[in-house]
């Protein structure tokens, strides 16, 4: 990623940062990215890593004063469905993968031909990546999209199903 952030407090100088992590609050570690100078905190090329709440400790002759910020670091989204082409006979299995690269992920939906995919006993969902069709039909051929959003980007990754000539013996 290619982004400065920097986090201030408009009205008086920071004297101290925290970053709230899983484990608690703990000052802000400076290296050749992140750096604090008069109160201000700068990050240089943010990562997925840096985005969390931010305290700001202001301290003068009374006491100390904390304000916290968040810092929402997102990638652009990119989707692959695997595979992107598949042939099957009448009766085998067929599993999609969606494959997402960015963050954050807020919502992932799957269509077929451009219209939204409801589950049945034969077409499940394992997890909102995962698209398991089982005892294939003719009527499964087409077009499956898996279509990602976040409240700033959305993208799509498409594969074509094909149904072949053999039929499946399922005994």
């Amino acid at each position: 990623m290619n982004s400065n952030t920097f986090l201030r407090h408009d009205f008086f100088s920071c004297s101290r940062w925290l970053k709230e992590t899983a484990s608690g609050l703990f000052p802000v570690i400076e290296d050749h990215r992140i750096r604090v100078t008069s109160g201000t905190l700068h990050i240089k090329n943010a990562l997925i890593s840096d985005g969390s709440k931010y305290q700001c400790i202001i301290t003068n002759g009374i006491g100390d004063k904390r304000t916290d910020t968040v810092l929402i670091v997102t990638a652009p989204l990119r989707v692959t469905v695997i595979p992107e082409h598949q042939t099957l006979n009448i009766g085998e299995t067929a599993v999609l993968n969606c494959s997402v690269n960015g963050h954050p992920v807020h919502t992932v939906t799957w269509r077929k031909d451009q219209r939204h995919l409801a589950a049945n006993s034969r077409v499940q969902l394992l997890s909102r990546d995962v698209l398991h069709i089982t005892s294939v039909r003719r009527e499964d051929k087409g077009m499956y999209q898996c279509f990602v959003y976040n409240d700033v980007d959305g993208a799509q990754g498409t594969a074509e199903i094909r149904i072949g000539g053999n039929v499946l013996n399922v005994e």
